[in-house]
Formats: C-alpha cells, structure tokens, sequence
C-alpha cells in the first residue's frame, strides 16, 4: 500500500555476484581520504562512527577511486539494483530485517536518535540477509544511476530478462536510497526512491561502496 508510482512495476532482475559495504562510508574513513587529496574536511569530536555527509555526487565517486586504488580493485557506488538486492536479499523483503516494521532496527523519526547515529547502532538487528548494516533510515545514501521516475516501466518494456540493470544514460538527479533519521515508515523500505542534484550537499546523504569480483 505504500508503493509509489516510480517503483512500478514490479519485477525480477538478475545482478552478479558484488560485495558491499557492510555500513556506509563514516567520517573517520572519509577523513583518511580527505588527508591523502589535501581536502579540507573535519567533524565533530566523537563522531567517528557516524556516517559521513555533506558529500556531493563527485566526491563520493573520489572516494571510490582512491579507496580502489589503494586496494588494488575496482571500487565504486551502487547501482540501484546492487543496493536492493544488498537490502531486500533473495525474498524481495520490505525492510532489511523482514517485513514487519521494527522501530527498534533502524533509526528514523519513530523511537529513533532525533539526529544522525553511528552505522553500527542498530546492527544486528536491522541487518539485510547478507549481514548489511544501516541500509534503513539514518541517512539517504548515493547511488551510481541517474533517477528517472520511469526507469523500472522503461525496463520491463525494453527486455523481459534483465541482467545487471543501471538506469537512464543521463539525467538531472542522481538515485538515493534508505530514507534518513527524520522520516517515517513509509519512506525508509527497501523499495522507497528519492532523487538529488549530485553537485549539492546535503546533511542528510551519505554513501557505501561496491566492490566488482573478478
């Protein structure tokens, strides 16, 4: 009953096998980042293990470049396909731990922190199928695709097998996911999304990594 008009319609798609951050990307490993490029960045004393934010589209790309770099693989941010199967798992679940709203699995504006939490403050409980923490509420997250509020009708009208599905070419917005600490039920399911200019920054927006296998 929640579902919205730019989630439909549903359907099926195959997506290869990827790791994904098990939380989103916090402040202290963005800091290390921001020392290696000469970026001016700083956060509050005691944050952390808080999810970093105020990063715009480019700068979170960045991140995954350097961070592959260092490690030697192809690191970047997920499609929106990686980041529902990484949440939703095999059984296509509403939330990460099920289907069954848990204010307690997540942080968002019932029963939760009132501000942005650490990732790990509701692990284990609200973890995905594959053990991914915080991927509900919190803070949106950045995602690889364009947003296009047809992209799922666009692609079950092109192909009726889908396999490693990315969204429009180009765009104005690029795809969030997760809804954030001040919003309610209906905006933090797995399904739920929103949009942003990716040159903005925002309070409100994080992002995790991809890592490609092979």
């Amino acid at each position: 009953s929640f579902a919205q008009p730019d989630e439909q319609p549903p359907h099926k798609v195959l997506v290869t096998e990827f790791w994904i951050g098990k939380f989103g990307v916090t402040n202290a490993q963005y800091a290390s980042f921001a020392r290696a490029a000469g970026i001016d960045f700083s956060f509050r004393e005691g944050c952390e293990r808080h999810p970093v934010v105020r990063i715009a589209f480019d700068e979170a790309r960045s991140f995954c470049d350097w961070l592959g770099q260092l490690n030697k693989r192809a690191i970047r941010l997920p499609t929106e396909a990686e980041w529902e199967k990484a949440a939703r798992g095999a059984d296509g679940r509403i939330y990460p731990w099920g289907n069954a709203w848990n204010p307690a699995a997540l942080n968002s504006g019932i029963g939760g922190a009132g501000d942005i939490a650490p990732v790990d403050r509701h692990a284990p409980l609200g973890d995905s199928p594959y053990g991914a923490s915080d991927l509900s509420g919190n803070v949106w997250e950045w995602i690889a695709d364009w947003y296009s509020p047809t992209t799922f009708a666009d692609r079950v009208a092109n192909d009726d097998f889908i396999v490693d599905p990315g969204g429009p070419a180009s765009g104005t917005h690029r795809v969030l996911k997760g809804g954030c600490h001040y919003l309610r039920q209906s905006a933090t399911r797995s399904a739920r999304r929103f949009r942003y200019a990716p040159a903005m920054r925002c309070y409100d927006i994080g992002f995790r990594v991809v890592v490609e296998l092979g």
